[in-house]
Parts: structure tokens; C-alpha cells; sequence
């Protein structure tokens, strides 16, 4: 990417960009799965959501792909991608507790520890992952289960509308009596509908919970199947 495009990015994302060869561009370009290991054209963190538009805008003029990253926790990578511009969204990243209203409206960059550690001070809740340092946006988009799923549902149900950014770099918001059909298609569809800025989502009662792990070192694992038929233990030990 020429300085020219550099700076015409730059401007239109609000931010500066991260390009290859830059100090900053191996940390701004790195997601949770080490694994994934993508080489972006550029990677563009905006801070308002004019800068998301002015993002998207410049990778439709010029026809280049966009990947859209919230936490950056997605197990397949979907949050970079080579030769793509990719749009973090951690910036966007507020969260809006109303507790009268029991509703919580949260940015497309937020993870669910930031919204776990706002909702308790209310003494309410909502289901999200079940790890902190997972995204809120890929969560929800992608169905979303969580602790609180068995009794209140996946994060996608809980959807009361969408604010989402368009690839014409269109603003919409995605409700049940607007825009009815992507308010369907994001209630667990994935990605590749739009920009996610901001959901509101209802909040439940807090609650406690406990849970245990049984862990056994590999030697001793096949203790607990005395008492487990031939038959069943034979199968039991493929797995």
C-alpha cells in the first residue's frame, strides 16, 4: 500500500492503520488462535462509528475485502484474513446497563468480561460465553451459549435489535418491525450481513453459580470404570 492510500485509509478510518512492515502491525494483526496466522493488507481500529463507515467505505471503492474482528476469538479466524482490510472493533467497545429497563445495549468490541463485571454491579445478567475474553458481537451473531443458556436461551434470541453498518456504508437498525429480514439472518447467522456497532440485548436476574471439573491423570483414568460391563469400557476407551 502506497502513502498515498496509507493516508486516504487513515482519514477515512479516523485512525491511523497498521500496515505491513510497521512496528505496530504483527501485534494489531495477531487473534487468540496462534494458529491463524493471516497477512491483512491493512488493520484499522476506529474509534466512532463514522470511522467504521469511512472503513468500509474505502475497501468498497476499491474492492477489497473486509474481515470484521470483535474479540478476535473466533477458533477459525474469522476476524482477519490475507490481503483484507481488517476492521477492529475493539474501540467500540461501551457498554449501557439500564437496570429499570433491564435492558443492556453493548458495543461491537466488547468481550463478555467487561459485560459480566457491568451487569453484576446491577445484579443482573444476560447469557454470553462462558469465557471472558471472547467477543460479544461474534458471540451473538454466531448464536452465543453460555452459562445462562439452559435457562435463558442463546445470546442470538435475546436480541432485541442491531444497529449494523451496511457494506454501501448504510446504517440500519435491525429490528422485529424493521429491517425484519436481517434482523432475522443476525439472530445466529454469522458474519457477512454488515457491520454490528452496537445490540441491545435484555438482561435476567443475577444468579450464583457453582461448577466442578473431575480431572485424573491419564494413568489412573481407567479406576472409575471398575465398575463399567467389558463391553462398555472397550468403547468408553476409544474416546
Amino acid at each position: 500500500m502506497n502513502p498515498t492510500v496509507r493516508s486516504a485509509l487513515s482519514h477515512a478510518a479516523q485512525v491511523p492503520c497498521a500496515l505491513p512492515g510497521d512496528p505496530g502491525y504483527e501485534t494489531a494483526r495477531a487473534v487468540w488462535n496462534t494458529d491463524v496466522r493471516r497477512a491483512p493488507l491493512a488493520v484499522v481500529r476506529p474509534a466512532t462509528v463514522a470511522g467504521v463507515r469511512g472503513a468500509v467505505r474505502f475497501a468498497a471503492d476499491r474492492g477489497l475485502p473486509v474481515a470484521v474482528r470483535g474479540g478476535g476469538h473466533s477458533l477459525a479466524g474469522f476476524g482477519t484474513a490475507d490481503d483484507a482490510v481488517v476492521l477492529d472493533l475493539g474501540a467500540l467497545a461501551g457498554i449501557d446497563v439500564d437496570p429499570r429497563g433491564r435492558t443492556l445495549t453493548v458495543g461491537g468490541g466488547a468481550v463478555w468480561g467487561q459485560v459480566d463485571e457491568a451487569t453484576q454491579r446491577a445484579g443482573l445478567a444476560v447469557t454470553g460465553a462462558d469465557v471472558p475474553s471472547v467477543g460479544v458481537g461474534g458471540t451473538t451473531v454466531g448464536g452465543g451459549f453460555g452459562w445462562l443458556h439452559r435457562a435463558a436461551g442463546m445470546t442470538c434470541d435475546n436480541i432485541l435489535s442491531a444497529r449494523v453498518l451496511t457494506a454501501a456504508g448504510e446504517t440500519l437498525t435491525a429490528a422485529p418491525d424493521s429491517h425484519s429480514d436481517l434482523y432475522w439472518a443476525l439472530r445466529g447467522g454469522g458474519g457477512n450481513y454488515g457491520v454490528v456497532t452496537a445490540t441491545p440485548v435484555p438482561h435476567r436476574d443475577a444468579v450464583q453459580l457453582l461448577g466442578v471439573n473431575a480431572l485424573a491423570a491419564r494413568q489412573d483414568r481407567t479406576a472409575g470404570l471398575a465398575s463399567v460391563p467389558a463391553r462398555r469400557r472397550r468403547r468408553s476407551s476409544r474416546g
